[in-house]
């Protein structure tokens, strides 16, 4: 049986990473009652998108430039930003993961990443990128899940 977070089952994915990664980025924990508002940027080709209707062919470009874009969040009071790859989301395949460094180091605030984290190195490397957590998809039906830098 999977671990459970939250009265909910997680994915296997986040369950074999939440054992055994460790690095030293903790990502704060929530307050008792806090709701926590997450932004989000959504990266295709080295661009923020938005996708209609989840239709990459029908997207809308913002800016050419990820990481002055992620920039503005902190500045207008973010506490954490959630980036998706939406390339890797549709192939598995982590092209913005320089852009996605960039942004982590420019902005100063912790991180998580979706899209495309289909096994333990592909966390792994969203890790080394600088992201403080990661949130997988199970790809049986199950609930989705996620693991943070320190294992939990």
């Amino acid at each position: 049986m999977l671990p459970r977070r939250g009265g909910r089952r997680i994915s296997k994915i986040s369950a074999n990473l939440c054992k055994s990664v460790v690095t030293t980025r903790p990502f704060p924990l929530n307050q008792r009652f806090q709701m926590l508002i997450f932004p989000a940027i959504d990266l295709m080709s080295g661009q923020v998108v938005r996708l209609r209707q989840g239709k990459a062919a029908e997207k809308t470009v913002y800016s050419n430039d990820p990481v002055a874009f992620a920039k503005r969040w902190p500045e207008e009071g973010g506490d954490y930003l959630h980036i998706v790859d939406l390339d890797a989301a549709f192939t598995g395949v982590q092209h913005n993961l320089s852009w996605i460094a960039r942004m982590a180091a420019a902005i100063g605030i912790p991180c998580q990443l979706g899209g495309g984290i289909r096994d333990e190195a592909a966390a792994q490397r969203a890790f080394d990128a600088g992201v403080a957590r990661v949130v997988d998809r199970d790809t049986g039906g199950g609930v989705a899940g996620f693991c943070d830098a320190t294992g939990g």
